[in-house]
């Protein structure tokens, strides 16, 4: 029994370290403890401080979860695909969002809501909050400022849109969904440990059987015992193979 628990131990660490593994095979790596990733320095450690400040406290205390992205270009890519790889990767809660911002490009910054909003809001409402407090964010003179503005933008829009009874229900939903597929991934894992242990243990099964038969068949080998018969001497011995009876 103890050889099924460290079996089942040991694809638990397995299954842990892969998903390890593909967090850390993200392009971009790791998530900034500060939820601010400028990875060139367009901001100064002051501006970040400042903008992070305030984000930090959100996801702490409102489990809202704003993640700043400040990157130099992002090439042909659509910053919707772009905002969504790091909402996918670095998000820690259901009501989160992505600040994206390019500096120089005249239609950044962008804010990309999460899957909850984007799922459950009706799509021209939300439409029309974003482009709002996008366009107030792009009016600001400086790079600092529009990131600044951007990320308080939707950490508003973010706390509004949780205050709605359509937006708390989708959440209790999505974690009810979260709790049951984890269940389903540990039923699955311990399952699959059983019908290996099972299977390894066949092999075992056959071994010490054939093991014991050669034992057995390998012992001593006896003659049957013979059997003893007393002949009659004179002056009582007769012919015909008279014998004893006793």
């Amino acid at each position: 029994m103890s050889a099924l628990r460290y079996l089942i131990i040991f694809l638990s660490l397995t299954f842990a370290v892969s998903a390890d593994q593909a967090q850390s095979g993200f392009k971009y790596g790791e998530r900034p403890t500060n939820s601010v990733f400028d990875p060139t320095g367009i901001l100064t450690v002051k501006e970040a401080d400042e903008i992070a400040t305030p984000l930090v406290e959100i996801l702490k205390n409102e489990e809202i979860d704003v993640i700043v992205v400040v990157l130099p270009e992002i090439g042909t890519a659509p910053p919707l695909h772009v905002a969504r790889g790091f909402a996918e990767k670095w998000s820690q809660t259901e009501i989160n969002a992505v600040v994206l911002h390019i500096p120089g490009q005249e239609d950044s910054p962008w804010i990309f809501p999460g899957k909850v909003m984007s799922s459950t809001l009706p799509p021209d409402v939300m439409r029309q909050s974003l482009e709002e407090a996008e366009s107030r964010a792009r009016a600001e003179p400086s790079e600092f400022s529009k990131i600044k503005a951007a990320s308080i933008e939707a950490a508003d829009v973010m706390r509004f849109w949780k205050g709605s009874e359509v937006i708390r229900d989708e959440v209790k939903i999505s974690r009810q969904l979260q709790a049951r597929l984890i269940f389903e991934q540990r039923d699955r894992l311990i399952k699959l440990s059983l019908g290996i242990g099972a299977a390894a243990l066949i092999p075992l099964i056959f071994g010490a059987v054939f093991f014991f038969v050669r034992i057995k068949s390998s012992g001593a080998k006896r003659f049957p015992d013979l059997r003893v018969t007393h002949r009659l001497g004179a002056p009582y011995s007769g012919g015909n193979n008279a014998v004893s009876g006793s």
